[in-house]
């Protein structure tokens, strides 16, 4: 990884339902590419499932500690939420590995009070922000995509990503909401999606993406299973916000 650049490399597939061996074997499997950062979907070792009583586990887990194997083998970081329990409480958590270091993580702040994740998860209230080198990432969890005062780069953060389970009823929504958090943060913008059906019968249709900061879409899957690879430039996200200074102008709000 240079301090102008950042590989990435997004990865959307069917997730077994509910099987996190075997969805960490196969992770495993496809992994013959070389990247800085790779990003998967929301619980991507379960798909969205309401059932953490029985799914959840612990940060010091052996799931956990897998994908951590997986990063150090690699060299690596990687992304993406699991179903975790810590301090009496379930958490849809966005983990983010990095070769050799503990993991930081972001509890999934908006839940989908439609789907009943509110009846099974707890809300988190982290920023959600990382460094990867010289690189900010601000990482949100699916419907947090739906709240844009949330995804506000009141950070100067030059990267947001998403990672969800975003059903085919929806993908316009999908779509449209991540042109528009890349167009008014003036950020690169990535959204990881799954395919395939779940175990509750509901359809994902992909879409994940690679945008960057103008808007412009350099990597789009569609409906099957895709990994997509591009360099993020640094220099050009910083010259396009020095020719455009629109983020000067933002509102300053505090968030309760």
């Amino acid at each position: 990884m240079s301090v102008s650049s950042l590989n990435v490399a997004t990865f959307q597939y069917d997730i077994a339902w509910e099987s996190p061996d075997k969805n960490l074997d196969y992770i495993h499997s496809r992994i013959d590419f070389d990247t800085d950062l790779l990003i998967l979907p929301e619980m991507f070792t379960t798909g969205f499932s309401m059932d953490p009583e029985r799914l959840a586990v612990a940060m010091d887990n052996h799931q956990v500690d897998i994908v951590q194997q997986i990063a150090n083998e690699f060299d690596m970081y990687i992304m993406g939420s699991m179903i975790i329990s810590d301090r009496g409480h379930y958490f849809n958590r966005l983990i983010l590995f990095s070769p050799d270091l503990s993991p930081r993580y972001y509890d999934k702040r908006h839940l989908f009070t439609y789907g009943t994740e509110d009846q099974h998860y707890a809300s988190g209230n982290q920023d959600g922000i990382f460094e990867i080198g010289d690189w900010k990432i601000c990482a949100r969890v699916c419907y947090d995509l739906r709240f844009p005062v949330w995804s506000r780069n009141v950070s100067d953060y030059d990267l947001l990503v998403y990672v969800a389970n975003w059903p085919l009823a929806r993908q316009k929504a999908w779509d449209t909401l991540l042109l528009a958090r890349a167009i008014e943060n003036q950020s690169y913008v990535i959204g990881v999606n799954r395919v395939g059906t779940d175990g509750n019968g509901l359809k994902y249709g992909g879409g994940s993406a690679i945008i960057n900061y103008r808007g412009d879409i350099l990597t789009h899957a569609r409906d099957e299973e895709r990994i997509d690879t591009q360099v993020l430039i640094m220099d050009s996200l910083r010259d396009f916000r020095s020719k455009y200074p629109f983020l000067k102008d933002r509102d300053h709000f505090t968030i309760h």
